[in-house]
């Protein structure tokens, strides 16, 4: 064989080689945790025995959680940093940070912007309830509204939890029909939220 044929040769197999390593060796670990960099997961167990887990999110320096999400729950950082996304039997959910313009409180923030586009975006939106409540001493606004789409109808509660830079919106939706059975679920994670820097 020519020697440049086999100089080729060997250049080819460690490409591939190297290619291998960093698609699928030791390297893939590293650039898929960058995902999930922040989140430690300790279980725990709470009075009725749901077993959670404790999300510790450190993606902002200013806005450092933590929140408990039952470990049943399919849960994914989300796009943006401070946030995720879950997905869990007949129902989804989001935890996200929100920028309130310095200008405004939370609670106007939430009903002259937040509702609104809401009203825009979610089909047959109706208001259910809003309540304003404390979450580990941090002020919160809980709404609760309906979707109306038909494919299947849906509720959701959003706890719109206020802190010292940004604040944070737990939204979490289930089918109409299985909401009740949920919504015990679905007070423990807001309830579980704390800001861990302030």
């Amino acid at each position: 064989m020519n020697r440049n044929v086999i100089v080729i040769l060997i250049g080819t197999v460690l490409s591939i080689v190297l290619l291998s390593l960093i698609a699928f060796g030791p390297f893939t670990r590293l650039r898929n945790q960058k995902s999930f960099n922040t989140a430690s997961l300790i279980r725990k167990t709470i009075p009725n025995n749901d077993s959670l887990a404790d999300y510790l999110n450190k993606d902002v320096k200013e806005n450092y959680y933590k929140v408990m999400l039952p470990v049943k729950w399919a849960i994914k950082a989300g796009d943006k940093p401070g946030s995720y996304t879950m997905e869990f039997p007949h129902g989804y959910g989001s935890i996200a940070l929100m920028d309130v313009p310095d200008n405004t409180t939370l609670e106007l923030y939430i009903l002259s912007q937040e509702e609104p586009r809401l009203k825009k975006a979610v089909p047959g939106y109706q208001r259910l309830n809003y309540r304003k409540a404390k979450v580990n001493g941090n002020d919160a606004y809980i709404l609760l509204f309906e979707e109306k789409s038909g494919n299947p109808d849906s509720r959701t509660m959003a706890a719109y939890i206020s802190g010292a830079d940004n604040a944070v919106v737990i939204r979490l939706t289930a089918d109409t029909t299985d909401f009740k059975s949920l919504e015990p679920s679905f007070n423990r994670v807001m309830n579980s939220f704390n800001w861990r820097n302030q």
